[in-house]
């Protein structure tokens, strides 16, 4: 989605279901397919269990991973999780309420693209 207008201080609500035997699924939050503030990458392990992996993307170049066991996103599950820009940070809020903390390493004030992409079933995408 382009023209999202996503500013310090607000969070994203996403719902979506994500269908057993997942490999993966990607949240992006940025300025434009090339630039990406917060790439959030949950894959799937064994057992069905994720690994999140949180990255930036400028100009078409990628940043330094970080990487975080997450075992409370699995396949086969409703999932509801909160993006929060909190100006230096994205804090996204897990489905038990855990956070994921990723910095905002390009100082992006104004989120304008979002995608939703691979194996999540959306079902809501809302600003508040």
């Amino acid at each position: 989605m382009k023209n999202v207008n996503l500013k310090v201080g607000d969070q994203l609500r996403v719902k979506g279901f994500v269908p057993a035997g997942a490999d993966r699924f990607i949240i992006n939050l940025g300025t434009g397919e090339r630039d990406l503030a917060l790439h959030f990458n949950p894959r799937f392990q064994v057992h069905g269990m994720a690994l999140v992996v949180c990255n930036d993307l400028t100009a078409g170049h990628w940043g330094e991973e970080k990487r975080q066991h997450c075992p409370v996103i699995c396949s086969g599950q409703n999932i509801k999780m909160v993006f929060k820009l909190t100006g230096d940070r994205f804090r996204v809020e897990l489905p038990d309420g855990q956070e994921v903390d990723f910095p905002n390493r390009r100082g992006i004030q104004v989120i304008s693209y979002v995608s939703v992409e691979r194996d999540l079933k959306l079902s809501a995408l809302e600003i508040f």
